[in-house]
């Protein structure tokens, strides 16, 4: 039998997962040929997740996001991004010249550069898949508007730009048919295009901590959306519409406006988390 050689398990929760399942199901591990690998708590290799020459070690210290998203991990000395279904994203932490047509990840956090328009050479990248311009204390990503541009990314599958200066969306948003995670969270929006409606394959949608008012009443539409978090906005009331969410399992509409909840909400069968503290309730429907 195969011995493997326990080195850690310091790895986080996934609460918005670009792929199904979290990482903190995993432990990592030495093999003996001193390559580290996956297995779940019992021991059982993850072999989905394959073998590499080195695993990135999480702490508390480090952003978020995409330790909570992805994990680093390196393969002949190439950095990748790694996702629980065991999607390898070839990845970069700053913008070259020429653009290197291998990189399927850009995650542009550490980057010392501070955007005031959005960085028009990120579309210089045929095989972008993910793509991470969050900002933090040096305000990288100071831009307020995201161009009609971004569509011609086409692969794109996750989007983050997170605690920006973002007011507004193009209309054209639903022309990203890959994406399935997309989040603004910490920005300034006070509305949301019809277009964002549109974006079948979404599964993560993040729109807290915005100016969010009202919600498109065609929301429903996002048939495949598993989480959808409205945290940390102005909402008074939800469209019916989105009762429609028959896939939703988390929904968060804490520190919001709402004094009432649609009487359909009952119909979210598969939702197990709803969060509403901080709002104006008095009662909750009867469907409950």
């Amino acid at each position: 039998m195969r011995r493997f050689i326990l080195i850690s398990l310091l790895v986080f929760h996934c609460f918005a997962c670009f792929a199904q399942g979290a990482f903190e199901d995993y432990k990592i591990y030495q093999l003996e040929n001193n390559k580290y690998a996956f297995t779940d708590l019992q021991g059982n290799l993850i072999e989905k997740l394959g073998t590499w020459d080195e695993i990135e070690y999480f702490n508390i210290y480090r952003r978020q996001l995409s330790d909570r998203e992805f994990v680093a991990v390196w393969e002949d000395s190439k950095e990748y991004y790694l996702d629980t279904l065991g999607n390898a994203y070839r990845v970069a932490h700053e913008l070259s010249d020429p653009p290197n047509s291998k990189i399927q990840a850009l995650d542009l956090y550490d980057h010392k550069q501070r955007f005031d328009t959005f960085p028009m050479e990120v579309l210089q990248y045929p095989n972008l898949q993910v793509l991470i311009i969050d900002g933090h204390y040096r305000d990288i990503n100071n831009f307020t508007t995201l161009p009609a541009e971004i569509v011609q990314l086409k692969a794109l599958r996750f989007l983050s730009l997170r605690d920006g200066s973002l007011s507004t969306l193009p209309d054209n948003l639903d022309a990203l048919a890959q994406l399935q995670t997309l989040d603004l969270e910490g920005n300034q929006l006070a509305t949301l295009p019809e277009s964002i409606t549109k974006l079948q394959n979404l599964n993560t949608l993040s729109l807290g901590a915005n100016h969010l008012v009202t919600l498109p009443e065609s929301l429903g539409k996002l048939q495949n959306l598993n989480t959808l978090d409205l945290s940390l906005n102005r909402l008074t009331t939800l469209p019916e519409s989105v009762t429609k969410l028959q896939n939703l399992n988390t929904l968060d509409l804490s520190s919001n406006d709402l004094t009432t909840l649609p009487e359909s909400i009952a119909q979210l069968k598969n939702l197990e988390r709803l969060v509403l503290d901080r709002n104006n309730l008095t009662a909750l429907p009867e469907s409950f």
